[in-house]
């Protein structure tokens, strides 16, 4: 089994997404559907670990007020 197929990435709710964002769900939700945090749908919508730590990495020091449900 090669490197890449080893790897296995932690996949978050949007419940769990919005703990660690310290937010609600919904402004989650809307986070995703304006494009500023992708997820994958696997039934409900996942968002992986590493696109969370993109995400505060790319916004750190941003006013995201606008996005707060």
């Amino acid at each position: 089994m090669n490197k890449a197929a080893e790897t296995i990435v932690k996949l978050c709710t949007v419940e769990e997404t919005s703990k660690v964002l310290k937010t609600n769900t919904n402004t989650v939700y809307k986070l995703i559907r304006e494009g500023k945090l992708k997820a994958l749908k696997l039934g409900r919508l996942k968002v992986p670990v590493f696109e969370i730590d993109r995400f505060l990495h790319d916004n750190l020091g941003e006013d995201l007020s606008e996005y707060i449900c």
